[in-house]
């Protein structure tokens, strides 16, 4: 879990395309961007931390959709998952 969090947080590669990307690119418009990005991210991470530990208390299962039942949601989940990862590699 703690590499998934470190690398969550990986963002310099595409900072120099932000910076060209944004209107007026100041240091100071730069770092709120930055920061607003950061706590976005880490409020999604603890957002999803909280639920998960809300659902399965201290038994979570290595894979959390492995937690719920069967459904066609589940399958539904998972097959988003995976379009996440396919179209998600070629952006890093």
């Amino acid at each position: 879990a703690l590499p998934v969090f470190i690398f969550a947080f990986t963002c310099q590669q595409n900072i120099f395309s932000i910076c060209n990307e944004v209107k007026n690119s100041t240091r100071g418009r730069i770092d709120r961007i930055i920061v607003a990005a950061y706590l976005i991210a880490g409020l999604s991470f603890c957002f999803a931390a909280v639920l998960g530990y809300w659902t399965f208390g201290n038994e979570i299962p290595s894979d959390v959709l492995k937690g719920y039942p069967e459904t066609y949601l589940v399958a539904a989940t998972r097959l988003l998952y995976c379009l996440l990862a396919l179209f998600s590699y070629p952006l890093q």
